[in-house]
């Protein structure tokens, strides 16, 4: 009897820690479809012409970091202003990129095996709202997007 107990405990334990390890193997496969869904979404509802505001969290001048206003007509980009001034971005326009550019960033994280990869999207449209690459505090920078506008 105290067999058969002990042989059920092992074996209900070895379960436990089989969904456990399954469940926490299938996190990286869980990012890369959320990043696959989100791409879908966008690639499927994203509007020719929008415009958001981004701010980068970094260790820089604030020149880098923003809050900018990224505005898209027809797939290219119109214009980058920073949001307190309103003046163009010029020297560090490249910083501030389209939605497509935002999912390249992702996309070249994952091919370089980057270590820490987090990354939320619009539940709509599917474009990324919140991206930390790397490490933030040896100088890798925190992207939010917020004030997406369909025009």
């Amino acid at each position: 009897m105290r067999q058969r107990a002990l042989a059920n405990s092992l074996t209900a334990a070895f379960v436990v820690f089989t969904l456990l390890v399954t469940a926490c193997s299938s996190s990286t496969s869980a990012s890369e479809n959320g990043l696959s869904a989100a791409r879908t979404r966008w690639s499927q509802l994203a509007p020719a012409s929008y415009r958001y505001t981004i701010f980068r969290s970094c260790e820089c001048v604030a020149a880098m970091s923003g809050p900018v206003i990224v505005s898209v007509r027809n797939g290219g980009v119109e214009s980058r202003t920073y949001a307190q001034s309103g003046s163009a971005v010029t020297q560090y326009a490249d910083l501030f990129p389209t939605v497509d550019g935002l999912f390249a960033m992702i996309d070249t994280a994952v091919r370089s095996g980057s270590s820490r990869i987090e990354a939320d999207y619009d539940a709509t449209f599917g474009f990324p709202t919140f991206i930390a690459i790397g490490n933030p505090s040896v100088d890798a920078p925190v992207y939010t997007v917020t004030d997406f506008h369909a025009q």
